[in-house]
């Protein structure tokens, strides 16, 4: 009676541990799809004129992109500037553009890049 009713237990933990495991397989799958990512670098710096700690280049560039058009847009801080991801689709064509346009030929130490990342948190 024992030994029948761990088999029974055995058997039912099993099933749920394959059953969460094929579904996580399944679900991840179907959630990452990856798309490219403009990359914007942008460091802290401050106008030798200006002492207002507000008006770094890096804010500057987040207020362009706004500017630009992007509706959402990812921000990571670091400790030498901002850097902004903005997924590259066919939504967000003319703000690429205006982006490109923007820092693609700037005097300024921003970097663009692109990476291929993960868009279902975009």
């Amino acid at each position: 009676m024992r030994r029948t009713r761990l088999i029974w237990f055995a058997l039912g933990a099993i099933v749920a541990l394959l059953s969460w495991v094929l579904s996580s397989a399944f679900l991840s799958q179907a959630d990452a799809t990856e798309v490219p990512i403009l990359v914007l670098s942008v460091p802290h710096i401050i106008d030798a004129g200006n002492n207002d700690e507000l008006e770094t280049l890096s804010l500057a560039a987040g207020e362009r992109l706004q500017q630009c058009g992007a509706a959402s847009f990812d921000i990571e801080l670091r400790n030498d500037g901002f850097i902004y991801e903005v997924p590259i689709t066919t939504e967000t064509e003319t703000v690429i553009g205006c982006l490109i346009s923007e820092f693609g030929g700037s005097e300024n130490e921003i970097a663009l890049s692109i990476k291929v990342g993960n868009a279902q948190t975009h």
